[in-house]
């Protein structure tokens, strides 16, 4: 698993400038969820147990690694980056409730962190709560859409810049095509075809190339029986990645 940037690059924060210069960190996926550890809570030991956690974290030993992160809010409550890890192991441990407790904390300290609204989105559809993904999945995607830079390498990104006391900037990359296919099906599990529809255009022309839009699309155009684009969608994602199991399916 790759460690994902500050959290300070996950709030929109109105950003008063912009850059087309191409982002520089690895790209984070919304079809994962990733670690997040160059925050600094103002508390050196907080920061030190942090860091341990993450290390026991993605070695998957996530008891250790939750042991670490409580320790590190004991210390500082509003550590919102230890809150966010401790709901990565709690995910990974299949324990959704306790993730979904964290992701929450982690949105009462900073309400427009995209990653925990997505993250809790995927909870929320595990619960079948599917209007309160919508909700958070939607409140991501406005999150993200302002700061959407359109790609010169061919991969779909989102640019956030924070402009911080030298003028620097601070820049991640989004995978926005993904988080818009993820609303996408839980709108087609509500039955409302045509905001799914939009939402994996949206993600196609975002992203020409994702083969995972292409797939869900294609699936919901069999399900109104329309054949041709069924067969249209599931032929695009064959020929974009024959070996993916799902356009294998399609």
């Amino acid at each position: 698993s790759a460690c994902r940037p500050s959290s300070s690059a996950t709030s929109p924060r109105s950003p008063t400038t912009r850059s087309t210069r191409p982002a520089t960190k690895r790209p984070v996926s919304y079809n994962r969820v990733f670690t997040r550890g160059s925050e600094k809570s103002g508390n050196a030991r907080a920061d030190q147990l942090l860091h341990q956690g993450i290390r026991k974290l993605e070695v998957g030993l996530y008891d250790e690694a939750i042991a670490f992160f409580d320790r590190a809010i004991h210390i500082v409550p509003k550590h919102d980056t230890a809150y966010y890890n401790r709901g990565l192991a709690y995910w990974r441990k299949q324990d959704e409730f306790a993730a979904f407790r964290d992701y929450s904390e982690v949105l009462k300290l900073k309400p427009n962190d995209a990653d925990a609204l997505n993250n809790r989105g995927k909870i929320y559809v595990l619960q079948l709560r599917f209007l309160d993904a919508i909700t958070d999945y939607t409140r991501a995607i406005d999150i993200a859409y302002p700061l959407y830079v359109r790609p010169i390498d061919g991969t779909n990104v989102v640019v956030d810049q924070e402009v911080s006391g030298d003028d620097t900037f601070a820049i991640y990359t989004i995978e926005l095509a993904t988080l818009l296919t993820n609303r996408g099906n839980v709108f087609n599990r509500l039955g409302n075809r045509a905001g799914a529809i939009k939402d994996f255009n949206d993600s196609i022309s975002i992203d020409s190339k994702f083969v995972k839009a292409y797939v869900d699309r294609g699936r919901l155009f069999l399900q109104m029986r329309d054949f041709e684009r069924a067969l249209e969608d599931c032929s695009k994602a064959l020929e974009l990645n024959s070996n993916n199991p799902d356009a294998r399916k399609c």
